[in-house]
């Protein structure tokens, strides 16, 4: 499997930046049309994003400055 790392710069706090994460409707409202977050250590992580399916489960989630999915 490949990998794929990215970051950016947002003008938020942080506590904002991770409620738009590990919210459904957070997510939606940021950048998709269908969430279903399970923002705990394995819990899902599944989205769409402009037509593309992205499924996935948290790995590592320290709020408010860290996760990590697969």
């Amino acid at each position: 499997m490949d990998e794929f790392r990215d970051s950016i710069d947002i003008a938020a706090s942080p506590e904002t930046v991770f409620e738009y994460l590990t919210t459904n409707s957070g997510m939606t409202a940021w950048m998709g049309q269908y969430a279903d977050l399970d923002p705990t250590p394995c819990g899902r992580f599944a989205v769409n994003i402009a037509g593309h399916s992205v499924r996935g489960e948290y790995l590592h989630v320290e709020h408010p400055n860290r996760m990590v999915i697969s």
